[in-house]
């Protein structure tokens, strides 16, 4: 069982050549996704703006959450200070008990 937990957790933690391209993602403060064009005036009343029109597809831009946008800042202060193993994303969560729920 406590290899099984290694093992998650090995999963949800990045390292090496991985940091530097999630520094360059983290550190700016919009969020910005791929969308079909149908779905274009969805995201638009969702508070996306759009960014740049593709042949197949439109590229969403819009602010990060102040939440994720203060987390993102932490954790490019800390990749930049020389932390070597860092959380993959924002749904990291280390077991400190025995019971894993």
């Amino acid at each position: 069982m406590k290899e099984e937990i290694i093992q998650k957790i090995h999963n949800c933690i990045i390292s090496g050549t991985f940091i530097s391209p999630a520094i360059s993602k983290r550190s700016k403060d919009s969020i910005f996704e791929s969308v079909p064009h149908e779905l274009v005036s969805k995201y638009q009343n969702e508070g996306w703006s759009v960014q740049k029109e593709y042949k197949t597809a439109t590229r969403m831009k819009r602010l990060k959450p102040l939440d994720m946008a203060f987390e993102d800042e932490v954790w490019t202060m800390l990749a930049k200070m020389g932390f070597t193993f860092l959380n993959k994303d924002r749904n990291f969560r280390l077991p400190y008990s025995d019971n894993t729920n």
